[in-house]
């Protein structure tokens, strides 16, 4: 993940972060940062994240995924 980042940002797996289609989003729901939860994390500090919802099962290393606006109910 680059730049600054929240729980509950919501986040596009698929092709087009500018038109997100149902099942390719997914949350961050934790971070981890020197064995101590956080809600906010900004460069250049590197943590552990806890993703879920139906775009997870997509994920994979070196993958970019785009943050958006608002998240759909889908998760």
């Amino acid at each position: 993940m680059g730049g600054e980042v929240r729980t509950g940002q919501f986040y596009d797996v698929g092709a087009s972060a500018a038109v997100p289609t149902d099942g390719t989003q997914v949350v961050l729901d934790w971070i981890e940062r020197y064995g101590q939860r956080t809600d906010f994390l900004d460069p250049p500090h590197s943590a552990m994240i806890h993703l879920s919802g139906r775009g997870a099962a997509l994920l994979t290393r070196n993958l970019t995924i785009t943050s958006i606006e608002n998240g759909s109910e889908v998760l």
